[in-house]
């Protein structure tokens, strides 16, 4: 399996550093920033849409992603692989250096559970914010902070992180999600 993830991470990260304009596009779908900040300005649309159906779907993407961190942070502290460019000479780093451990890709994972929570809701929406994690994750290898398996692996947790949440905890939070809603709409926050 680890040479396997090298060489994929070698066949995309060395890519890295050839196009100008790919870096660009690469680095600003990698950032911690731009793309989480484009999901949650989605989910927050979703949310003032005053409708509890698009209600329930955003607070169901915030609850899988606020899940899959806390997934996240609990294997970090089990296990901690390095990152790609701090155990090897021939990585092309356009990013800058995060110190967190590199399994599971955090943002990956985050951004794939709250797809995967929307998707359950509405299959086009949910399809963007896959989308939009598929993109993270692959640039997060291109500019060289993580290993595919790495991404890969948030992936596949980001979606067990949102299907638990849909199966068992949204059924018994739905009725409050739905007052909530009405609530904050009532005093108009929503």
């Amino acid at each position: 399996m680890g040479a396997l993830d090298w060489a994929l991470f070698r066949m995309i990260n060395g890519l890295a550093g050839q196009w100008p304009a790919l870096d660009g596009v690469m680095f600003f779908l990698a950032t911690d920033y731009m793309v989480p900040t484009i999901a949650f300005s989605l989910v927050l649309f979703f949310w003032l849409s005053g409708r509890d159906a698009e209600r329930s779907m955003a607070v169901s993407g915030l609850v899988a992603f606020v899940w899959a961190n806390v997934i996240v942070k609990g294997l970090n502290l089990l296990w901690q692989r390095p990152r790609p460019f701090t155990t090897h000479d021939e990585v092309t780093l356009l990013f800058y250096r995060p110190s967190d451990p590199s399994f599971p890709a955090n943002s990956a994972m985050a951004l794939a559970a709250l797809g995967w929570a929307i998707w359950r809701h509405n299959r086009r929406v949910g399809g963007v914010f896959l989308v939009l994690a598929l993109a993270m994750g692959v640039a997060r290898v291109y500019v060289g902070v993580h290993y595919p398996f790495d991404v890969l692996g948030g992936w596949m947790l980001g979606l067990v992180a949102a299907e638990t949440w849909y199966r068992y905890g949204e059924p018994r939070a739905a009725p409050f999600i739905t007052l909530m809603g009405r609530f904050l709409a009532r005093i108009g926050l929503a």
